[in-house]
């Protein structure tokens, strides 16, 4: 019994050290789509007078992949903190069985 507890709290500890490391992705991800909007506009100041197309294509398609990927994360995390909060209902219930 005790192995099986021993079990769940490593697993738990797990589950909140990914989902700290999502939380971790999701701000850079974050910080990256911010960054990308203020070169986004600076591109658009520098190429007024300029056909920019080609640049700002790629720029389009990169904030579109962070998105996803943001999306991706964001969504793994929610994940990891179901599985967290069930690691820790399992391992309560086994202990009040213990206890009984």
């Amino acid at each position: 019994m005790l192995d099986i507890r021993a079990r769940l709290a490593i697993d738990a500890d797990r589950i909140e050290q990914a989902a700290s490391a999502c939380e971790i992705v999701v701000g850079c991800i974050e910080s990256l789509q911010r960054s990308l909007a203020t070169l986004d506009g600076l591109q658009r100041s520098l190429l007024a007078c300029e056909d920019g197309q080609p640049i700002e294509l790629h720029t389009t398609a990169v904030k579109s992949q962070l998105s996803s990927q943001l999306e991706s994360v964001a969504s793994i995390l929610r994940t990891l903190g179901d599985a967290s909060e069930e690691v820790s209902r399992v391992g309560a219930a086994m202990e009040r069985q213990a206890l009984t």
